[in-house]
């Protein structure tokens, strides 16, 4: 297995990596949901009753007693809802932060397959490298023994050896260990048995980011681009949305309204005869009072938001030391860039 076969399996495979591909699937319906709130609705109803009763005459009474059927088609267009407006902004905002923040999954994923994969090759050596020292351990403690049988080696040097002998045993029990952790963090990412890995090549490394402008260029493009941020960035303006549509429950709410309804000895009016009825109007709804209920939604609505932009400033924050951080190790000693594009 390659390192590209492993990252095309943890594709397919890592739990983590497919909980955000759900998660972003589910989001991406928030901006639909909020738009069907801005397009009209068509409806159907049909109601089949039995009516009894009595009517007076004037002189006396008659039984009224009658099957009726009343079927009724309904279409609603809002014409001015700013609440629906206000959840549409909210819908899109909800969409494009869960897609940042599954890009980000995303960038996360390529790192914990390169570290699994880089770690269990190192694990590899490292065993490798525990065997060979065993081998020449065991070779030199047989030399000391029989340099001591023929009187030109000494005590001090056999027991020397042995207690390296023994390290260097325990020193392999130690490093597959480490290479059994490593394969299982590698397996769990990809959802297959380890048989052998593809050796990295001696010329392997990753593309150089080109900054010749230095650390200011590296922060403006993580302010910019980094995934946690722009995450951030769209949940503190769905809050802002959020506020606007819980404040727009003080204002009235205008619709188009139309429906045609067919009546079959549906009421005691119509009793005996059917009927056919075509309206289309303008409906206004005015909110008056509410217990008090809209003025608490905004005010939890603003604390959410004034959270949100707070826990910005904060992730903020720890982007910016942490590629700091980055930015030094690969200034001073070269380090890997994959943290670094990670952040940018």
């Amino acid at each position: 297995m390659s390192l590209l076969d492993a990252y095309e399996a943890a594709l397919q495979h890592d739990p983590i990596y497919r909980s955000a591909l759900h998660e972003n699937e589910a989001g991406q319906q928030a901006e639909i949901i909020g738009r069907a709130s801005l397009l009209p609705s068509l409806t159907v109803t049909h109601a089949q009753n039995k009516n009894s009763g009595t009517l007076d005459t004037g002189t006396g009474t008659q039984p009224l007693n009658f099957d009726g059927q009343v079927s009724t088609l309904t279409l609603r267009q809002p014409l001015f809802n700013l609440e629906a407006i206000a959840g549409y902004q909210q819908g899109k905002a909800r969409a494009d932060s869960s897609r940042a923040k599954f890009l980000g999954h995303g960038q996360q994923l390529l790192v914990r397959v390169v570290e699994a994969y880089v770690e269990t090759l190192l694990a590899q050596d490292r065993v490798r490298i525990a065997e060979t020292e065993l081998a020449a351990l065991e070779e030199l403690k047989r030399v000391n023994e029989r340099m001591l049988q023929k009187g030109e080696g000494t005590t001090t040097d056999v027991l020397e050896t042995q207690s390296k002998h023994a390290l260097a045993q325990a020193k392999i029990i130690e490093a597959k260990d480490e290479l059994e952790i490593a394969q299982l963090k590698l397996e769990a990412l990809i959802g297959q048995k380890i048989t052998q890995l593809v050796r990295l090549d001696d010329t392997f490394s990753s593309h150089t980011i080109q900054n010749p402008d230095g650390y200011d260029t590296w922060q403006a493009l993580a302010l910019e681009q980094n995934a946690e941020l722009v995450t951030q960035r769209h949940n503190v303006v769905s809050g802002k949305e959020e506020i606007k549509k819980n404040h727009a429950g003080h204002l009235p709410r205008v619709d188009l309204v139309a429906s045609l309804q067919k009546n079959k000895r549906g009421s005691f009016v119509t009793q005996g005869l059917d009927a056919e009825f075509g309206t289309i109007g303008i409906e206004v709804n005015m909110p008056i009072y509410s217990g008090g209920r809209v003025n608490a939604l905004t005010t939890q609505a603003v604390a959410n938001h004034a959270r949100a932009e707070a826990e910005l400033d904060a992730a903020t924050d720890k982007v910016l030391v942490e590629l700091r951080k980055q930015y030094n190790l690969r200034t001073l000693h070269g380090q890997s860039q994959f943290q670094v594009r990670l952040m940018i």
